[in-house]
């Protein structure tokens, strides 16, 4: 948030939920970086306790976790604008329906949990095409 914050005076708004946009970028890099950054020290850890063959996660499980966030973030970017600000609200912001009623100007709790319901249900058909190849 405070590297958002920080860069502020260089953001133009292009549209609604812009800024969100830009600091939900920010909080995937900062947290890609904090996976990165523990996977050292914890496989560095464990290479000390541990013989190599149960440390570090088999290729298949790194791929498809990596397929499965490419799916994520393809499918997401298919999405209508009010339905992809519902979700990265709810999945990554953890906001409440009310939370993000308030954020999206909708009229109730009730009817932002109905948009952010459909947007995910959306986001699962866009999804399991790409991931069931």
């Amino acid at each position: 948030m405070l590297r958002g914050l920080r860069r502020a005076d260089q953001f133009s708004a292009e549209r609604p939920g812009a800024f969100l946009a830009y600091l939900r970028q920010i909080l995937v890099n900062v947290v890609r970086n904090e996976i990165r950054d523990s996977s050292k020290s914890a496989l560095k850890d464990q290479l000390e306790t541990e013989p190599v063959d149960s440390i570090a996660p088999s290729q298949e499980d790194v791929a498809t976790h990596r397929e499965t966030l490419r799916a994520y973030e393809a499918a997401l970017e298919q999405l209508p604008d009010e339905h992809r600000t519902a979700v990265v609200l709810r999945v990554e912001f953890g906001m409440t329906f009310a939370e993000i009623a308030a954020e999206l100007d909708i009229a109730s709790a009730n009817a932002a949990r109905m948009r952010v319901t459909r947007a995910l249900e959306r986001l699962a058909a866009t999804m399991s095409p790409t991931l069931s190849e």
